[in-house]
């Protein structure tokens, strides 16, 4: 099963509709994938739809869904970035544009989603000497470049940094603040962030 974000609503990608009935039951955008021209139409409803919460797109092999789904959009994006923690077991988390978010960004040509992730956490936040500890999952959300529907995939992964130390906000994009949380403030601050993000907040 895959969960696709606009802004606080998604489509979910399955292959048990059963389930997603069962912990949805006022669900009532569904569409059982049948060829490529329908499900764009679907996607194009749904988005333009905004009292639409949760929309539903089914097919017994979701693998290859997710590979008609992200051909749906006029482009498909990659990128990635990390949950850090330090020696006390704080999480780093950077306030952008009204919320709370991690650190990260796009995928630059010939580079892993790792790599990447190094990157977007070292340029966003100043710290070096980081060590990537394991994959978590990749998030899926859409937005619009210009008249274009485009869909991106973040890579997350979780990150270790071996002192304690400050981390330094990237201002020129828009980042106004870093600062390292708690386990305990985790929750207040996923109230006050992105619907993939506080998917991502689950696996922590």
């Amino acid at each position: 099963m895959y969960n696709v974000y606009f802004g606080n609503r998604k489509i979910v990608l399955t292959d048990n509709i059963e389930t997603v009935m069962t912990a949805n039951p006022d669900l009532k955008a569904i569409f059982k994938y049948s060829n490529q021209n329908e499900l764009r139409s679907f996607v194009e409803g749904f988005a333009a739809k905004e009292y639409l919460t949760t929309g539903c797109v089914y097919y017994h092999d979701v693998d290859s869904l997710l590979e008609q789904f992200k051909a749906v959009f006029a482009r498909f994006i990659t990128a990635a970035g990390g949950v850090v923690t330090n020696p006390k077991g704080e999480m780093l988390v950077i306030f952008r544009r009204g919320v709370f978010d991690f650190p990260k960004g796009k995928s630059e040509p010939g580079e892993s989603a790792e790599q990447t992730a190094l990157r977007e956490v070292n340029e966003e936040c100043g710290l070096t000497g980081l060590r990537i500890d394991g994959k978590i999952t990749d998030t899926y959300h859409t937005y619009f470049i210009g008249d274009d529907l485009v869909l991106k995939c973040t890579s997350w992964f979780r990150m270790s940094i071996g002192i304690c130390m400050q981390a330094v906000p990237q201002t020129e994009e828009d980042i106004t603040e870093t600062r390292w949380i708690s386990p305990q403030q985790a929750s207040a601050v996923a109230g006050n962030s992105y619907a993939s993000i506080r998917e991502l907040m689950r696996f922590l």
